[in-house]
């Protein structure tokens, strides 16, 4: 299925693993810039892995970042 991305930007939750993780490598395919987002500081690997991958969001045109945050109360833990 394709996708006008241009401007695309998407924040993918429990984005370390399982369905949350095949989402953000979907997404990142198709040229999304993405804030991927998990309680786990996995995320920040799934982050790297995705940046080594030279994903279309790799490129400078857009870009992905990785943040470990708690979204039950518990806050934002690192950057």
């Amino acid at each position: 299925m394709q996708h006008d991305t241009t401007h695309r930007v998407a924040v993918v939750t429990g984005a370390a693993v399982g369905i949350g993780w095949a989402i953000s490598q979907r997404l990142a395919r198709e040229g999304f810039a993405l804030a991927l987002v998990d309680k786990s500081d996995t995320v920040l690997a799934r982050k790297a892995e995705l940046d080594e991958l030279g994903h279309p969001c790799s490129d400078g045109a857009a870009f992905i970042t990785g943040a470990v945050i708690d979204l039950n109360g518990g806050g934002f833990m690192a950057p």
